[in-house]
């Protein structure tokens, strides 16, 4: 019987169904413990290059370029491939674990000196990440923000007192990405 596939950000929380659990980025996962990750096996070669990765830039418009261009690399990678498939003849059910959580807007959230927001906007039709302090907002220069991430101390004190990063890894469990494309597609429009 062939295994089951199912992809899963690694922050979120391990469960019995996702049976072998595969690592599938080049760098460990930023706040992570092993224990908690609860990582069964760890295969870099197998993410995109770094060059790929820079070069797609988390740019809507270059999604179909990128996944021809992936599907390239991982043909040249037949040693991890042939591991892959032996992880996937042992277990009925392999989950791949990916640890992205959109970069440029997490430092610019991170690296917001004070209170404040990160945010993700559209600009002209194209989409930017912007820190603002404060309470300023995107809209009091012509953009409109569709995502924003709240670093005002209030946001996360109690539970993570002044581990900001910490508090950023567990946000992004909470976006509704759906809404997030609602708003993208509405702000292109």
């Amino acid at each position: 019987m062939a295994a089951t596939l199912k992809l899963k950000r690694v922050y979120h929380k391990p469960a019995a169904r996702d049976g072998s659990r595969i690592l599938v980025d080049r760098l460990w996962p930023r706040g992570l413990t092993k224990q908690k990750a609860s990582v069964d096996h760890w295969l870099r070669d197998i993410a995109p290059s770094t060059a790929l990765r820079k070069w797609y830039g988390h740019e809507p418009d270059r999604w179909p370029e990128f996944c021809r261009r992936y599907g390239t690399e991982l043909q040249q990678q037949k040693q991890v491939l042939k591991e892959l498939k032996d992880l996937m003849k042992v277990h009925r059910s392999v989950t791949f674990l990916f640890s992205s959580k959109e970069e440029k807007l997490n430092n610019a959230a991170a690296n917001q000196f004070g209170s404040g927001w990160g945010w993700l906007v559209v600009a002209d039709g194209k989409l930017d990440v912007i820190p603002r302090p404060n309470q300023d907002s995107p809209l009091m220069e012509g953009k409109t923000p569709i995502l924003g991430v709240d670093v005002w101390e209030h946001a996360y004190y109690l539970k993570y007192q002044n581990r900001r990063p910490d508090y950023l890894a567990a946000w992004w469990n909470t976006v509704n990405w759906s809404a997030v494309d609602q708003r993208f597609s509405q702000a292109r429009a």
